[in-house]
């Protein structure tokens, strides 16, 4: 059996997005601070990392920036017109 990496590469796309957006600020983040568009942002292009370690066999010899990309390109707006979101209470 070969392991996937896809959890290990979701949590790497959802940090490398944060620190995209917040630098190293990360204490400045809070739930008010993220939008439903930066939270859909982040999560979609986690999506695409960890989705991307399955495109090759090994845990990381899938994930690069092309096979993110073109999955983002060929996927990204309808899985966002599939989102549903709930508001917390």
């Amino acid at each position: 059996m070969d392991p996937t990496g896809t959890g290990d590469a979701f949590c790497a796309g959802v940090i490398y997005k944060i620190i995209e957006k917040y630098g190293r600020k990360l204490d400045e983040i809070s739930y008010a601070s993220l939008s439903l568009d930066d939270v859909s942002s982040i999560t979609l292009f986690a999506q695409a990392v960890g989705a991307s370690a399955c495109t090759a066999p090994g845990t990381t010899n899938g994930v690069n920036k092309d096979t993110i990309m073109n999955l983002l390109q060929e996927q990204g707006e309808d899985i966002l017109r599939c989102r549903v979101v709930k508001e917390l209470k």
